[in-house]
């Protein structure tokens, strides 16, 4: 047999998603230079508020008493002064700026925190 080249060799499969009661969702698209297209969405409604922090006292980027169980994105915006962030309660390494918004892919088992760099500011959170 003779060797094929890839496209002729390939055969077609298409990969589709389902829900948990097995309903079939859209199906995985490809780039031409053979990038699966993998596009997350919000399924369920976000959450979001303003919460107060204070310069010494590192807060933790979640709506409410916890995390969202299924959240897959976590925003942050200092509303009125520069803020700091990192992935642990000690240290906080990355500067945020006034009016400057953060999108982070943040599973529920990452935790982000936050403090302010001097005084009060308020900060927009929000979790998706």
């Amino acid at each position: 047999m003779a060797d094929l080249d890839v496209i002729e060799a390939a055969q077609s499969v298409i990969l589709i998603g389902s829900q948990a009661d097995g309903t079939e969702e859209t199906p995985i698209g490809s780039t031409n230079i053979r990038e699966l297209l993998v596009v997350e969405k919000l399924l369920d409604a976000g959450l979001d508020d303003e919460i107060s922090i204070t310069a010494g006292t590192p807060v933790e980027v979640k709506v409410g008493a916890s995390k969202k169980a299924d959240r897959k994105v976590v925003i942050i915006q200092p509303i009125d002064g520069k803020i700091k962030w990192g992935f642990s309660n000690t240290t906080q390494s990355f500067p945020l700026f006034k009016l400057q918004p953060l999108v982070i892919n943040a599973g529920p088992n990452t935790d982000i925190w936050i403090d302010a760099v001097s005084g009060t500011v308020n900060v927009a959170i929000g979790e998706g």
